[in-house]
Formats: structure tokens, C-alpha cells, sequence
């Protein structure tokens, strides 16, 4: 019996997309927690990497601290979005749109404003 194996170029690419993906997801739920003090090491502790792979992946610590706040402020954005739905009038769907936005346990805005202000520094 024989048996097809996975090309390496294939399975190191998948492998490279997991690596990218478990820094993103400790990167997110470690900046939303912590902001932007959160150590390159403390992401690739949480994450299984190694630090140099921050760098191959993102370019830098502030590069994937940028995109997590993008990401974060459009999951932030279609929640609101769902949230205000069954608004009946233009005040109430305001109302609750920027109550979702910026009620408690919506850190995505605050995360956005710094990754802004990042940018900002740098150009």
C-alpha cells in the first residue's frame, strides 16, 4: 500500500500559517489585556514561537500590534452593528452603536486610538 505524502513546501507553509496564527491570537488577547507593554517574549511564550518569528511574520512588535488593533476594531464595529440592529430611531441606534463601541468590556477603540497614535510616532 502506498501512501501520498504532503509535499514539504506544503506542509511548511501550512506550518508557517499556524506559527502567524497562534502569534496573532496570543498578541490579541494579550494586548487587549495589557495594551501595548506586552513584551515580544511574553507573545511568543503564550504562543509556542520563538521571537525572531515576530520579525519573519509582522516585521515588528508595533506592525502586529497594529494589525490586531485593525482586526479587533472591525469585529468591534460588526458587533455594534448587530448590537444596534433593532434600533427604531436614528438616536436609539445611535445610542446603542457608540454603547457597544465604547461600554465596558469594548477595549477594541481604546487598542485602535493607540495603534493610531503608534503610526503616528513612526512618520
Amino acid at each position: 500500500m502506498v501512501t501520498e505524502s504532503v509535499p514539504a513546501a506544503r506542509a511548511t507553509r501550512e506550518s508557517g500559517k499556524q506559527t502567524r496564527m497562534a502569534l496573532f491570537n496570543a498578541a490579541t488577547e494579550l494586548f487587549l489585556e495589557h495594551g501595548d507593554s506586552v513584551s515580544i517574549a511574553q507573545i511568543c511564550t503564550a504562543a509556542g514561537a520563538h521571537p525572531n518569528q515576530v520579525t519573519y511574520y509582522y516585521g515588528s512588535k508595533e506592525k502586529l500590534f497594529v494589525e490586531v488593533a485593525c482586526a479587533a476594531v472591525l469585529r468591534a464595529g460588526k458587533r455594534a452593528e448587530v448590537d444596534a440592529a433593532d434600533a427604531d430611531t436614528v438616536g436609539d441606534y445611535t445610542e446603542k452603536l457608540v454603547g457597544s463601541l465604547l461600554g465596558s468590556g469594548a477595549p477594541s477603540v481604546e487598542l485602535f486610538v493607540e495603534a493610531m497614535m503608534m503610526t503616528g510616532r513612526r512618520g
